[in-house]
């Protein structure tokens, strides 16, 4: 019976090749779509499983309030020792601190992402040792595991336990384990572990035990629990927890500053907004992978719309198989199994198409996403499983509709063709509507999105961006005799080519340290928070930043500068800063003149404002305001950051002289430097590039299968409507007349759903919008112009099929009948 069933199912495809292409097409398209996702929903639901007991994994969370609401995955340091002596449902907990330094062997050196690390940690994830012990590896100081890529890396085929490593060519760390690497699906790149103790011998013994719970730093807190239960209790009680534990004298501050704890778990951190290394921008992981689940859930539906209207508007060809079928003795039954078995060989067509193509373009996907998504995971068992249920779901949802309607047909409407002329198509109208609805939903968020791009990109920062290079001088304050720091910045600005030279303790794009600041002589409540930056006196002008008031640092003015990182700096003297105007705003200044001269107050030092300028952000319109660069220090210290200006008409010889600069106070070792406008640009497109590939992609395959949905619509309808064509043909109507009356008909309908499109539309770009601190101005131009275009293209795809039913020799129409 199957065979017979398979073979009219392959003598049906072969009867209407072209419409059959056009339904394969389009599932094969939704297919690909579908599982590009899937797999993408797949690879992030693993993240983080690869650990045995990442069930009872949780991560703190801090949330506090200043001028706005911050949600950060860092943690005060005095919180993981209070809640081991509160909470005996903890059965490990640890912390741990990024780092970023340069790991030297002999002569061999490369820079790392590193993390200090208690001890506790290799209890809280259980990493797999290939060398040595995984029980006190690091419980001394001058310790360091690391995993077997970078053991790799140093040593090659060679034993690394017991060798030792030099970081930052201070600290000697001896390799105490080797560890397999972790998959690809983490959150937490533990390549290389160094004991927290060694971070006490080399910063002292305060390191991740700083005693402030108003101090973050880089530091997370891990731990872990018997179960939920016991995780719900302490999720509970963190707020008596706070209310126990925090000093008396910063229990006023974290009242005002609504301080909260959350338990995160370990298998929701990837698309958590709460990232260490990422607080100034949001996480959009979220809502890339949000986005890219609309849009092809959008296109599949727009692929079973297809494959439904186009099953339907068969009909006149399949009218009279049916009838015979049915006065054969045929069941309702067995032709809607027929017609079933139709559907899924249509869709295991397409999904045979669609694999291939996918294993094509998923390199690309992966880069669209930022994710680590190769062929492997197409092919895991488990994930397969989910593909053959998914492709089994499309199938039938998109085989049952037409199944069902043409297989309860009743046989004598059926033979006599009254089935076909007595439908109302209001339906396939409906489902058409909604296709244009949702094309025109993604053509608005596509060109929104596009706009909004241009817009970060052309935008006003507050200072003049462009022909300025960022360089990394390599400096490093524990090995000052390196080579001859203020000789390489005269170096730089012996030749004419190099306009001007500026340090920073916090090269673009960091908008440098968010800490509390107060007017002196004001409580601790009326503080304001404030993100700060050392740099040097030539720091304004190399940027070109607007002065409003009082004056830069200068020299002239030794008073002007503080020491940066060396050592106890004296409290006494009164120091100097420039702030910007909406810092001055929130001080309560009313105008930039009258903050000239004011004393801030922060952490027991004081600071003379000394000049105000106006607001810059470094990042644009990504930037999170609140976070901008609100106050500047400044100091004549060697600071790693350099900003660099160069003549525009010179820029190829200026690069040449910054090169061969470099060459001469750090022979062999590679400059890093780089444009100021690439990192400006390279930001925007971290942040809306897969969503913005991705709007327009969707919007480009809607509305082209959306053409395809209404040009079977147009077919079913001329077809339906051939008797009152030919009729209206001999009575003189011109087939102009008669193409405009069916037009119009499809029209309608197609205004409606631009109306709806604009308003879904609105909605869709105000969500995307309010992710910018600055946004484009999407005009009613735009929604009109859009509209206007779905409107011409339904047009034209509708006057095709029209203008040939219009043209038919009449005759021919009533013969039909």
């Amino acid at each position: 019976m199957f065979g017979h069933y398979l073979h009219s199912s392959l003598l049906s495809i072969k009867t209407s090749a072209f419409l059959s292409f056009i339904k394969i097409l389009s599932l094969a398209i939704g297919l690909i779509c579908s599982i590009l996702v899937l797999m993408h929903v797949h690879f992030v639901n693993s993240y983080d499983k690869h650990f045995s007991n990442w069930q009872n994994i949780y991560r703190v969370g801090t949330s506090y309030t200043t001028d706005h609401r911050v949600n950060s995955a860092r943690t005060a340091e005095p919180i993981a020792p209070k809640m081991a002596l509160d909470y005996p449902q903890i059965k490990h907990i640890a912390r741990v601190t990024g780092g970023f330094g340069e790991f030297a062997l002999g002569m061999k050196s490369m820079e790392h992402n590193y993390y200090w690390a208690e001890s506790d940690i290799l209890n809280i994830f259980a990493l797999d040792f290939i060398g040595g012990h995984s029980t006190d590896v690091l419980n001394a100081p001058n310790a360091v595991i690391i995993s077997e890529s970078v053991a790799e890396q140093y040593f090659g085929d060679k034993p690394a336990i017991g060798e030792t490593l030099l970081l930052d060519d201070k600290v000697s760390l001896k390799v105490t384990a080797v560890f397999k690497d972790l998959p690809k699906s983490t959150h937490i790149d533990l390549g290389i572990i160094v004991s927290a103790l060694s971070g006490q011998q080399r910063y002292g013994k305060n390191f991740m035990h700083n005693p402030s719970w108003f101090r973050f730093g880089r530091t997370a807190t891990y731990l872990t629990v018997e179960n939920d239960v016991a995780a719900q209790e302490i999720s509970q009680d963190l707020k008596s927890f706070i209310s126990r534990n925090i000093p008396e004298q910063q229990q006023a501050r974290a009242k005002k500053m609504d301080l909260t704890l959350m338990l995160e778990p370990l298998a929701d951190i990837y698309l958590s907004e709460r990232q260490v290394n990422n607080e100034s921008r949001s996480n959009n992981r979220k809502v890339v992978l949000w986005g890219l689940s609309l849009f092809s859930v959008l296109i599949l539906v727009s692929a079973a719309i297809n494959f439904v209207n186009l099953s339907i508007s068969q009909l006149p060809t399949r009218m009279k198989e049916i009838g015979v079928r049915k006065s054969l003795g045929a069941k309702t039954g067995q032709l809607y199994v027929q017609f079933l078995t139709e559907s899924y060989l249509l869709t295991f067509i397409a999904f045979l198409i669609s694999i291939p193509v996918v294993y094509l373009v998923l390199p690309a996907y992966a880069n669209l996403t930022n994710t680590a998504l190769t062929a492997g995971n197409l092919f895991q068992v488990d994930f397969l499983v989910i593909l053959v249920l998914f492709i089994a779901l499309i199938g039938f949802i998109a085989g049952s509709i037409p199944a069902v309607f043409l297989s309860r047909a009743e046989t004598a409407k059926v033979l006599s063709g009254n089935l076909l002329r007595n439908g109302n198509g209001r339906g396939k109208t409906i489902v058409t509507v909604i296709q244009f609805a949702f094309s025109g939903t993604l053509i608005l968020l596509a060109l929104a999105i596009y706009l909004q791009i241009s817009h970060l990109k052309t935008m006003d920062v507050g200072f003049d961006r462009f022909n300025v290079v960022t360089l990394d001088s390599k400096y490093n304050r524990l090995n000052p005799n390196q080579f001859n720091y203020q000789a390489m910045i005269n170096d730089f600005l012996s030749d004419p080519v190099v306009l001007n030279v500026a340090k920073s303790a916090a090269p673009p794009l960091r908008t440098g340290v968010y800490s509390s600041w107060k007017i002196e002589g004001k409580s601790n409540e009326e503080s304001v928070q404030a993100s700060t930056i050392f740099v040097d006196d030539r720091y304004i002008e190399t940027f070109d930043l607007n002065l409003l008031a009082g004056r830069g640092f200068s020299q002239d003015y030794p008073a002007d500068f503080m020491p940066f990182m060396e050592g106890a700096v004296d409290k006494s003297p009164t120091y100097s800063v420039v702030i910007t105007k909406s810092t001055a705003d929130r001080f309560g200044f009313s105008t930039p003149e009258q903050a000239i001269d004011e004393i801030l107050a922060q952490d027991g030092y004081k600071y003379r404002i000394i000049g105000v300028i106006d607001d810059f952000r470094m990042s644009g319109g990504v930037e999170n305001t609140s976070r901008s660069t609100g106050i500047l220090k400044a100091s004549n210290s060697s600071l790693r950051g350099l900003i660099i200006r160069i003549d525009p008409s010179k820029v190829a010889l200026a690069l040449d002289h910054i090169d061969a600069v470099w060459a001469k106070h750090h022979p062999g070792v590679p400059v890093d430097r780089v444009f100021y406008e690439q990192l400006f640009n390279d930001v925007i497109n971290a942040k809306t590039a897969g969503i913005s590939k991705a709007a327009f992609f969707a919007s480009i395959i809607t509305i082209g299968m959306a053409v395809l949905g209404l040009y079977a619509l147009a077919f079913y309808a001329t077809q339906r409507r051939t008797k009152e064509i030919g009729v209206r043909k001999v009575l003189g109507a011109t087939s102009g007349s008669i193409v405009a009356l069916l037009a119009w008909d499809f029209i309608k309908p197609i205004i409606f759903a631009c109306l709806a499109s604009c308003v879904l539309g609105y909605l869709a770009i105000n969500s995307f919008m309010t992710t910018f601190s600055s946004q484009v101005d999407f005009s009613f131009f735009m929604y009109a112009s859009v509209s206007i275009s779905i409107v011409i293209v339904a047009c034209i795809t509708v006057a095709l099929q029209c203008f040939k039913a219009a043209n038919s020799e009449p005759v021919k129409s009533l013969k039909y009948e």
